[in-house]
């Protein structure tokens, strides 16, 4: 039986705040189960429908159907990849279980087991679009690197604003929440910013570049390097516009869909406590 009741919580989200974490969840999925879902745990063959659709409405239900304790520290998007980081390391632990064979050869322990995914560094692993880099002895702090963005965006209020948001997060999906910003205002501002960053890369500025294998916490990535964190958020902006594509699907039909089936089931569990 459900140990919580989230309805009054839940009575206060909105649709497009639904979009908006479905937006960050898919993204999430894409980085977790990015190749392994053509075989294996989380295939069709295995879930009986596509792992974007069965991760998202399993962790949607378990908010709604209270199997899950609304916690005020997280946002709604934080939940909901809390509740899919828990149910795809079960789904991983229970094909183990009944694939031993696959358990011997490897393939579980270490393609399927979750280990947190290192992003996809594209504009760092790409030495055309890189920033100059410094001579490693010459190095400089984050907050070094943070004055000389500043000066590029210094005309711009709203360019400067989102520079010191960067400073605060360890994650782009985290600036639309921080800022108050709709999620295509922050695209629009970090394209912006890498134009700029781009220009004084041709114009010669110098930026210090670390390496790509930067500390994992959420507080690592916030004492990163600077300029790391602005290419950084650029992979991770390139990632989520994509997002939807790589799942063969729309962004609104994925989201009509979810919608629909969000309102089913608030319905639904709504007409139980009734009774």
């Amino acid at each position: 039986m459900p140990k919580y009741d989230n309805s009054d919580r839940l009575s206060t989200v909105s649709d497009k705040d639904w979009c908006e974490a479905l937006d960050e969840l898919s993204t999430y999925l894409r980085w977790r189960l990015k190749g392994k879902t053509r075989w294996g745990a989380h295939s069709e063959k295995e879930l009986e429908t596509p792992a974007l659709d069965y991760y998202t409405e399993e962790a949607v239900a378990k908010l709604i159907e209270g199997y899950w304790k609304w916690q005020d520290r997280y946002t709604l998007a934080q939940q909901l990849i809390e509740i899919a980081g828990n149910l795809i390391t079960k789904q991983v632990e229970k094909y183990a279980r009944e694939h031993p064979l696959l358990k011997e050869d490897g393939r579980c322990k270490t393609d399927e087991v979750f280990a947190r995914r290192k992003l996809e560094f594209i504009e760092l692993m790409d030495p055309e679009k890189l920033p100059d880099v410094m001579d490693e002895d010459d190095s400089e702090e984050m907050d070094e690197t943070y004055e000389m963005v500043m000066r590029l965006v210094s005309d711009d209020k709203e360019l400067t604003v989102y520079v010191e948001a960067i400073r605060a997060c360890g994650h782009f999906h985290e600036l639309p929440g921080y800022l108050g910003f709709e999620v295509k205002k922050v695209y629009r501002l970090q394209e912006k910013l890498m134009r700029r960053v781009r220009r004084a890369k041709v114009s010669g500025f110098k930026f210090q570049v670390s390496s790509v294998q930067d500390e994992e916490s959420d507080e690592g990535k916030k004492r990163m390097r600077f300029i790391d964190k602005v290419y950084m958020f650029e992979a991770e902006r390139k990632s989520a516009q994509e997002n939807y594509q790589s799942w063969g699907t729309t962004r609104e039909e994925h989201q009509n869909k979810m919608l629909t089936f969000i309102h089913k089931k608030l319905d639904k569990v709504k007409g139980e406590r009734k009774k």
